[in-house]
């Protein structure tokens, strides 16, 4: 998947996340959709390592809530919680986003 993020102010970032599914269509052959999250996360301004945030799918009425917590050996990688609110409330795991260089 492919992440952007954006510093707002105070400790507040947005951006989008873009996940490539893979899906079984009806004559059972499997193909990719593309679903995309807008997010926003905020810092805990007393532990800079820490965070909470909100989710929602573009395509979807789906809705969420983020941790996240940044690796203390690298600050290019954060370990990020996910748990769906809106519609179901299934849907919980983890991701490890990691900073990368742009590919030209």
């Amino acid at each position: 998947y492919f992440i952007k993020l954006k510093y707002l102010f105070h400790g507040i970032y947005s951006g989008t996340v873009e996940y490539y599914d893979h899906k079984k269509n009806n004559s059972k052959e499997s193909h990719i959709e593309k679903n995309t999250a807008k997010f926003t996360f905020n810092l805990n301004l007393g532990n800079k390592m820490i965070g909470t945030g909100s989710y929602k799918y573009i395509q979807t009425d789906d809705y969420g809530k983020y941790e996240f917590q940044v690796d203390e050996d690298d600050n290019n990688r954060i370990v990020v919680s996910y748990e769906n609110t809106i519609p179901s409330g299934l849907a919980n795991g983890y991701e490890i986003w990691e900073k990368t260089k742009p590919e030209s």
